[in-house]
């Protein structure tokens, strides 16, 4: 990659629907760079997502990377494995989280998605719950209430009517109805259609940064988030000293993850990332405070 440091980025802002966002990490164009952080999110920040969007509220803007050649990347978006893609091809320099929430909530049971080696396979199985109008995830083993509809269902409008089919059962047919009127079940289907129209109608703001240079992406990516969350320290320092084409690269960001998570079961807490990095540093002999 070039280190000229007066390029110019070419960058490219535009706000695309859901569905086409979907859309293009199906096919591949979308793709998680080899030295971005794995998937940490729990199952609260999944349902808060969907909540956000249900409710038409933003969820930031995805910042994607363009190189040629395009630098190495993962098979995979959390449980979706990428077929390879031709065309021109984007790297998630932020967003991971949300866009792996996205694809793995919204396209399961589509081809190429499996949760056979996830670690936690039920978080991608979440439902609308038309009673309380909120998210959650089904208890192991739960038998669904009649009021549960699975998100998948949300985006499609087949899917749903044949859902709200069923919903709309007679109470004496559908042994889990029998507690309910007519008019509540009703209600949540209308109060489900209204979440369905949301999701199928929203749309996602995103940031192309066209540059050979890393450091040029992700110093483009600081300058044009200043207002919003910044991206974390070590996440930025792990980016910058990823070397392209080594097997057994370290992985700041990742390897921050598991000094977090040692320290929560040594019962010192969840301690910030940024105190984490500073003592990596210090241990290095590198300056604590030199994170630019």
């Amino acid at each position: 990659m070039s280190d000229a440091k007066d390029e110019t980025p070419e960058i490219t802002p535009q706000v695309v629907h859901l569905i086409d966002l979907l859309k293009r990490a199906r096919e591949g164009r979308l793709r998680v760079p080899n030295f971005q952080r794995d998937f940490v999110w729990r199952r609260q920040d999944i349902a808060d997502l969907f909540d956000s969007i249900a409710r038409q509220y933003p969820i930031g803007t995805l910042f994607l990377w363009g190189a040629q050649p395009i630098p190495r990347s993962r098979c995979n978006i959390g449980p979706l494995r990428l077929p390879d893609y031709q065309g021109e091809t984007w790297l998630v320099l932020d967003g991971q989280q949300r866009l792996t929430t996205l694809v793995g909530v919204l396209l399961a049971g589509e081809p190429g998605w499996s949760n056979d080696e996830e670690a936690d396979p039920g978080r991608w199985s979440l439902y609308y719950d038309a009673k309380e109008n909120g998210f959650s995830h089904a208890k192991k083993d739960e038998e669904l209430p009649n009021n549960y509809l699975p998100v998948t269902v949300l985006l499609d409008t087949v899917k749903f009517f044949n859902h709200v089919q069923g919903m709309l059962k007679p109470a004496e047919s559908n042994r889990q109805a029998k507690d309910t009127t007519s008019d509540e079940v009703l209600g949540w289907v209308n109060r489900a259609q209204e979440v369905a129209r949301a999701i199928q109608s929203y749309r996602i703001p995103l940031v192309e940064i066209k540059t050979n240079n890393l450091s040029i992406a992700v110093e483009s990516f600081s300058r044009l988030n200043k207002k919003g969350r910044s991206i974390g320290q070590d996440e930025m320092f792990s980016a910058l000293t990823y070397e392209e084409g080594s097997a057994d690269a370290f992985h700041l960001a990742a390897e921050i993850d598991k000094l977090q998570q040692d320290m929560v079961r040594s019962g010192f807490g969840e301690v910030d990332r940024t105190i984490l990095l500073r003592a990596v540093l210090t241990a290095a002999g590198l300056d604590m405070y030199r994170t630019d």
